[in-house]
């Protein structure tokens, strides 16, 4: 008769496990998550956290070496959990940065997934939005871009992908699509094939290369295409997952998109800049 792996009492002679011992360790695994989002949420002392943590851990058979990746995991929670609203609040990052502490956990560890990473842009956002306006440590590179007086860099992006908005003309004869020299010899050829002209607007890579965002403007410069936008020329951004677009106050004028692989910090970044010209 084997033993059950969590409670160490006998399980049966077909089991492994008791199925109340299963159901208690994945509760204690949600709790203890739960727990560290809640903390950063209330701010409570850290030692009040570690007890509690401690006590169901416990109760629930989960080890030490099972219970670490767990509050890893419920840091990383906290944090996405913080950044819901797009604001890190002193409280929240004070709050994150004293479970750090009081778990112990490493740099390597914070840096996993560009966790840590994303709490300190969710500072300088902050920064930001009171007024203080970082400067991005551009030492002895050459940029693309010709700054305007008083104008810093606040950040860079490397190999952003840059998008427009392109209209695009298909033929359909019938379900299927075809060329327009066979479109047009087929109503050459005769009247009974129905062809049909769809036009629409697509959004077309352009480019590749460097996005800076300064006090002013925000710029773009790769192989084939350099632009730069006034903030004042901006009537509208749109928010990507991985990106941001922007329109301008011209007539007619479509979208042009600048994917960076961080759209909520791009969004947040250029955003808040616009409002402060």
């Amino acid at each position: 008769m084997a033993n059950c792996s969590y409670c160490g009492k006998p399980a049966g002679p077909s089991n492994n496990s008791h199925n109340e011992c299963i159901k208690l360790h994945v509760s204690g695994e949600h709790w203890i998550t739960a727990m560290i989002g809640a903390f950063v949420a209330n701010e409570r002392k850290t030692q009040e956290l570690k007890r509690a943590i401690d006590l169901v851990a416990q109760m629930s058979y989960i080890g030490a070496n099972a219970l670490r990746p767990l509050i890893l995991d419920g840091w990383k929670q906290a944090v996405e959990q913080a950044l819901q609203d797009h604001v890190l609040t002193i409280q929240e990052e004070r709050a994150l940065y004293q479970i750090a502490r009081q778990f112990m956990l490493s740099d390597d560890e914070m840096k996993k997934d560009g966790v840590i990473s994303r709490v300190d842009k969710a500072v300088m956002i902050r920064n930001i939005m009171q007024g203080a306006i970082p400067e991005f440590p551009i030492d002895d590179l050459r940029l693309p871009f010709n700054l305007q007086k008083s104008e810093k860099i606040v950040w860079l992006f490397a190999e952003v992908d840059y998008y427009e908005q392109q209209k695009r003309t298909r033929y359909m004869v019938g379900s299927k699509e075809v060329s327009a020299s066979t479109a047009l010899a087929l109503y050459l050829k005769t009247t009974e094939v129905s062809a049909e002209v769809i036009e629409s607007e697509e959004s077309v890579k352009v480019d590749r290369g460097i996005l800076g965002v300064t006090t002013k403007h925000i710029y773009f410069a790769g192989s084939k295409k350099s632009i730069r936008i006034h903030y004042s020329d901006i009537v509208s951004f749109k928010h990507y997952s991985d990106g941001f677009g922007v329109v301008h106050d011209t007539p007619q004028a479509s979208p042009q998109e600048f994917v960076t692989d961080d759209g909520w910090f791009a969004y947040n970044l250029v955003t808040n800049l616009a409002r402060r010209v």
